[in-house]
């Protein structure tokens, strides 16, 4: 993949990477900081747009080629400004997957549920590849996660004997003949169906898998993706039979209601009972693991949304953990968490200033107080900033002693006197850094 080293964003040139830092295999991660409104989200956006194309554009190229990579958009806000989600005969056609709140069904579903459905369609699509993706196991195990899931499916259809071969329309349902049975379900999926001529195609499938729902209410279907082999009911599930079900989700047939997963050594249970936090971040760490391919282009919107500050100190390390199998991919992160840039580390780490437009190397961040990020980078410092205070009384210190002034003293002077405009009038440091001017002021004199 040609990584995104550089884009024009609101008119002037922002750097992703420091390509002399990194080889052509080397994964990469930028954390993009910068005031609210400085465009971060935009930013994103910008990029994801720039980066989709269509199969049809490409001839006989593969998807996650590296001169066509799968572009992986990923956010658990609700204002996320990327590009909406594809229609499935769409995202058939393009190299473009969203995990987020904004769901492509009809029926209105909570943000929970549009969450797991996002990251449920990507785990799925990995039952259709042969072999198996071993390097999903690698995103669960660094996730101490089980390979074995139950997805919870609710059917939005209903099926009948009847030898009636017409088409029926009946307030807001559709009914149709196919085969032994008559299946019923939502107008609007019918009238999208006909719109697109899937319609016997999706009548094919329904009289697949309805063979293995005679029961009735919500389905377990149970996937072990160390082995890609699915059941429901305990009974295996033939390839063509699986096809058909996952084609039903994708129609809006098939209702995600939950997903139960089991952590190692624990008892399983409900990501959609899950707290905020916990739902956030394994649906953003599945969702991706879901999609992504080598030379991926993954762009992860404020991933800090619910998350504790420890397990925001842990996101990047966890990130950089559970796709490490995979090689070429590049990872662009919004954030305005120090925590988050606080564990970004080695090689193809950088931290890119927005609104100064600069590119750092992550390691002049790295295992840095929140104090030291708020003020050298965020520009925030917030009240009382120990680093602030620390960086002040130093200097302090070495002026009443007649230490000849450095070049590196003459910088956090400087420094000092800029941040000073962006601390509270409350604030003492002010009264701090006003001491060390008169200092310097008499020392000079």
């Amino acid at each position: 993949m040609e990584r995104v080293i550089e884009i024009y964003h609101d008119g002037d040139l922002v750097r992703l990477v420091d390509e002399a830092e990194v080889g052509a295999r080397d994964n990469t991660y930028t954390v993009v900081v910068g005031e609210n409104g400085v465009g971060k989200s935009r930013l994103l956006s910008d990029i994801a747009r720039g980066r989709i194309k269509d199969y049809d554009l490409m001839g006989a190229r593969l998807l996650g080629a590296p001169d066509f990579p799968v572009v992986i958009a990923a956010s658990t806000s609700p204002f996320d400004k990327f590009p909406a989600p594809p229609r499935r005969h769409a995202r058939a056609q393009k190299n473009y997957r969203y995990v987020g709140m904004r769901g492509e069904g009809i029926y209105g579903a909570s943000s929970a549920v549009s969450l797991l459905s996002s990251a449920a369609r990507g785990l799925l699509s990995k039952l259709s590849e042969t072999p198996p993706s071993l390097n999903l196991l690698g995103v669960l195990n660094s996730l101490k996660f089980s390979p074995v899931f139950n997805f919870v499916l609710k059917p939005q259809f209903e099926r009948s004997l009847e030898s009636d071969t017409s088409t029926r329309h009946r307030g807001d349902r559709s009914s149709f003949k196919f085969g032994a049975y008559r299946y019923s379900f939502d107008t609007r999926v019918a009238s999208i169906l006909e719109a697109t001529n899937s319609l016997q195609v999706v009548l094919r499938d329904l009289d697949i898998a309805s063979a293995l729902m005679d029961a009735p209410g919500a389905l377990r279907l149970t996937v072990d993706f160390r082995s890609s082999v699915a059941t429901l009911s305990g009974a295996v599930i033939e390839p063509r039979h699986l096809g058909a079900i996952l084609r039903l989700f994708d129609e809006n047939l098939l209702r995600l209601m939950d997903i139960e997963v089991e952590k190692y050594r624990r008892q399983s249970f409900s990501l959609k009972r899950a707290s905020s936090g916990e739902q956030c971040l394994l649906v953003l760490m599945l969702g991706v693991a879901g999609h992504i391919q080598d030379h991926s282009l993954i762009l992860i919107d404020e991933p800090e949304i619910s998350l504790h500050p420890e397990w925001q100190e842990r996101f990047m390390a966890l990130l950089q953990s559970a796709f490490s199998h995979y090689i070429g991919c590049q990872f662009v992160i919004a954030t305005h968490s120090p925590q988050i840039i606080s564990r970004l580390s080695g090689p193809g780490s950088f931290i890119c200033h927005l609104r100064k437009r600069k590119l750092y190397p992550a390691s002049k961040f790295q295992h840095r107080s929140a104090d030291f990020q708020l003020a050298e980078l965020f520009d925030a410092p917030g009240m009382m900033n120990e680093y602030i205070s620390r960086v002040c009384f130093n200097l302090i210190a070495q002026v009443r002693v007649g230490r000849p002034f450095t070049r590196e003293m003459e910088r956090e002077i400087d420094w000092l006197f800029e941040v000073r405009s962006k601390l509270d009038p409350s604030d003492k440091l002010i009264a701090l850094i006003d001491s060390l001017s008169a200092l310097i002021k008499e020392g000079r004199a």
